[in-house]
């Protein structure tokens, strides 16, 4: 189960969707009467800096997709024995990792559009929004998703070639 390298690639992938409830994706200053707040964007709400919940950007559909991503690649890892179900079910992990990155370009574009209307609002009292190393975790869940689906293969087709010689 876990010996194997497919194992290895979807646990490192749910670990990695994993981070991104704990670390923004993006992040911008806004002051408000000469006190400082940092906001980020995270899967279940955009947050001050503070630990306050905001209502800035509402992103509940990009954690739900993110919570239930991460659990079909742990629900996977497990379904060694059945290996054509723990294809298909990688392959609706890749599709779903595709949608967490949209939802990253998406929610980081709408923070540049927040960010630009409070400048205008408040006369340069934001900063510009800085991107975390965290935007590019979907692509990296999708590329080691894909090594993962890669090594599935494999093990079936050694089975099917063993099948074969008996």
């Amino acid at each position: 189960m876990i010996q194997r390298i497919q194992s290895g690639y979807l646990l490192l992938a749910a670990l990695l969707l994993l981070l991104l409830f704990f670390v923004p994706t993006a992040s911008f200053v806004m002051y408000e009467g000469g006190v400082a707040h940092e906001i980020g964007i995270l899967p279940f709400g955009v947050t001050d800096g503070n630990g306050l919940e905001s209502t800035l950007i509402p992103t509940i559909y990009y954690g739900i997709l993110t919570a239930l991503t991460m659990l079909l690649l742990l629900v996977v890892i497990f379904l060694f024995k059945r290996r054509l179900l723990q294809m298909r079910l990688v392959i609706s992990g890749m599709v779903l990792q595709l949608g967490i990155a949209g939802y990253v370009a998406y929610y980081v574009y709408k923070a540049y559009s927040v960010v630009d209307a409070l400048r205008a609002a408040a006369s340069d009292a934001v900063t510009p929004v800085s991107m975390s190393p965290v935007c590019v975790v979907p692509l990296v869940t999708l590329i080691l998703s894909y090594l993962a689906f890669r090594g599935i293969v494999r093990d079936e087709m050694l089975i099917r070639s063993l099948d074969r010689i008996r």
